[in-house]
Order: structure tokens, then sequence, then C-alpha cells
């Protein structure tokens, strides 16, 4: 994602927005000028179709640097 205010925001009101509560965040400074950073968020359990529907949401954000990629875990 681009490294500028509001980004975070944004990728949290997708989740917010659908129920789906964040369990942390990971996302580090900067390397270089490009201005782009990785953002790892861990989410609490989530129904499927809830966050694929946000997962679409974030796809659309102009600040997104490629598509989301998401993982299942399990417990």
């Amino acid at each position: 994602v681009d490294d500028r205010p509001g980004v975070l925001a944004d990728v949290c009101r997708a989740l917010a927005d659908r129920g789906i509560s964040i369990s942390s965040v990971i996302q580090h400074e900067a390397a270089g000028r490009s201005g782009a950073v990785p953002l790892v968020i861990m989410t609490h359990t989530a129904e499927t179709g809830q966050f694929r529907a946000a997962v679409e949401v974030i796809d659309r954000l102009a600040a997104l640097a490629a598509p989301a990629v998401h993982y299942s875990v399990d417990d």
C-alpha cells in the first residue's frame, strides 16, 4: 500500500463495515523512494462471504500497489 496517512484507515474501514475484527497489524516503514509498504493484517475469525466482500473493496482502493493476498489460518 502507499505509505501515506489514511490508507490504513481505509483498509480497516472495509473490514469494520463487514463486521470483521482485527487481531494484529504489521506495517513497516517505506524502504527507498517507492513509498509503498507491505501491510499485514491478521483478523479474528470471520464469515468467508464478508471477508471476500471486504477484499473486493480493498482491492479497489487507489492506494494499493498490488491486489491483496490472503490466506486462511486455522487455529
